[in-house]
């Protein structure tokens, strides 16, 4: 279901619908005093919210089938994750166009965030 949603969300992006987004987002006000983490993950002092979201998408990549020597792999995902907000869509083993969604939130955050992708979109 969550794999559905997602790839429903991501064919309905155009270039004009992230043109817009971009646009939107000139427009607003400066957020990087709220940021807590730098941009290579380090602490940059007090945490004031939770404004960031970073969305790497894995599914263009060939990452299934390599073998090194011990056989296929039995997961693949991301290492650290960096900070809160920051997302991998990583295509599912099968090659079915499923997904795995790996996301870093804050426990506070993750009824809302259930709510959202659940009931909202």
């Amino acid at each position: 279901m969550a794999s559905r949603k997602i790839r429903e969300a991501v064919e309905k992006v155009t270039d004009d619908t992230v043109r817009a987004y971009l646009d939107y987002l000139k427009g607003l006000p400066d957020v990087g005093r709220f940021r807590s983490l730098d941009n290579n993950g380090r602490p940059k002092g007090d945490f004031y919210g939770n404004p960031n979201l970073a969305i790497i998408s894995w599914t263009a990549l060939p990452l299934y089938g390599t073998d090194f020597g011990w056989g296929n792999e039995i997961h693949l995902g991301p290492g650290p994750m960096g900070f809160d907000g920051k997302t991998f869509i990583i295509p599912g083993r099968e090659g079915d166009g499923s997904f795995k969604v790996a996301i870093w939130l804050q426990e506070e955050h993750m009824d809302a965030f259930k709510k959202c992708f659940y009931d909202d979109i």
